[in-house]
């Protein structure tokens, strides 16, 4: 009758299992990083340097401002003398001009280029600069998700030992119903029943506070029924570090050295073509036609600013030397990272020697447990002495087990923050 009975609970179970919804690390840490916020700055940075880029292009269109003025002066040009054989005309003192102006650059320099180029080196350094804050999202899942792991497993070797003292209690239930025990025995393991069911509920509470937090990141529905899978164990390799800082830092000196090519630039001379169309009295080109008429002028000129007293070679050492500040952060960004391998990589060999000892601890102790629970039966030692080798081995397997999830969550961690993960 309770093999029947377990049967159809694993074969129920077995079913549950299967339609239940299953997660790996690696669709977790995606999906919490294509749902962040942050991505959201990718397409504003696209936009800005959209916007800059037009901006930069204008200073090649022609350029107009109009001007208009009207005055009255109190003096105005005129011969000292008068001549009979012709009249000329008097510039009057109540005076108004129309204009329009219009500038054409031929060549700045290399200003809009440079600037141009900073669009897309700005671009470059903020997206950079969001993957930099993604990654830390990837490290904030990961703690999350081995910590419902670590919940999870508990769970399950919970749930294994509530199973085998219910065998144990059907077992000395019968032997107390034919007299060969006494009753506190009963009474004994059916507490220890009690306790171990606390437990379940306790994780149980926990592993649902946790796939909250989870479902928050990853911005979808998560039941309890749902599973992660453990990941399966890699390679340890730190050999190459591809974190996304590297990059950034790199971007960083490029972007101070598109800085100074911008600054060197402002110095070259520019050349435009310009136009001045009027229309106004007098004639300032011509003083004597003082009707109102239109008159105009075009020409080329140049503006270059040979000499600005080092102003811009100061500017450059200025960045400069904050390219130095790059370099620093960048190695000091190194150390602390190398330094926090060696951590994983140091608790990775401090796990493997445990799960070693573990498992030697586990395998004596169910030797022990099996005999201690034949001697009950024969009433040869206490229901106090059974269970307490039964928690002991307990205890054993939930040290087994957590042991090996947080080796492979050291290796998980030492892959991820070298960028291999």
């Amino acid at each position: 009758m309770l093999k029947n009975i377990f049967v159809l609970v694993l074969t129920i179970s077995i079913v549950f299992v299967s339609n239940a919804k299953e997660l790996d690390l690696k669709y977790v840490q995606q999906k919490a990083m294509s749902t962040s916020p942050l991505t959201k700055q990718r397409n504003y940075y696209q936009t800005i340097s959209d916007l800059e880029k037009k901006s930069t292009r204008t200073v090649y269109l022609p350029q107009f401002t109009i001007d208009a003025q009207g005055t009255y002066q109190s003096d105005v040009f005129e011969l000292p003398f008068k001549l009979s054989i012709v009249t000329i005309p008097v510039v009057p003192k109540d005076q108004y001009k129309v204009t329009l102006n219009v500038n054409q650059m031929i060549w700045d320099g290399g200003v809009a280029s440079f600037n141009s180029d900073k669009s897309n080196i700005d671009l470059s350094v903020n997206n950079q600069q969001t993957e930099v804050n993604l990654f830390k999202v990837k490290e904030a899942v990961n703690q999350i998700y081995f910590n419902i792991l670590f919940v999870q497993e508990n769970l399950r070797i919970l749930e294994i030992v509530k199973s085998q003292l219910d065998s144990n209690r059907y077992i000395i239930e019968s032997a107390v119903k034919n007299g060969v025990m006494l009753k506190s025995n009963l009474q004994s393991i059916e507490i220890e029943i009690i306790r171990t069911e606390q437990k379940i509920s306790e994780i149980t509470s926990d592993r649902k506070a946790l796939l909250k937090m989870l479902s928050m990141w990853i911005e979808e529905e998560l039941t309890n029924d749902v599973v992660l899978n453990v990941p399966d164990e890699l390679q340890k390799n730190t050999d190459l570090m591809n974190r996304p800082e590297y990059p950034y830092f790199e971007l960083k000196k490029k972007q101070l050295d598109n800085g100074k090519d911008l600054i060197s630039s402002i110095l070259n001379p520019k050349f435009f073509a310009f136009g001045q169309g009027s229309y106004g009295s007098p004639n300032q080109l011509n003083m004597f036609e003082t009707t109102g008429s239109f008159f105009y002028i075009v020409g080329l000129k140049m503006q270059w600013t040979p000499f600005d007293w080092f102003n811009n070679s100061r500017k450059q050492e200025i960045l400069e030397i904050n390219k130095s500040f790059v370099n620093i952060e960048k190695e000091n960004f190194d150390k602390n990272l190398k330094i926090s391998l060696i951590k994983d990589s140091e608790d990775i060999e401090k796990y493997n020697m445990l799960i070693t000892r573990d498992e030697d601890i586990s395998s004596r102790q169910k030797l022990i447990v099996a005999e201690y629970f034949s001697k009950l039966k024969n009433n040869t030692i206490t229901i106090t002495d059974f269970l307490n080798q039964f928690n002991q081995q307990t205890q054993t397997e939930i040290s087994l087990k957590l042991h090996k999830l947080q080796k492979l969550n050291a290796l998980i961690n030492l892959l991820t923050k070298s960028g291999n993960y």
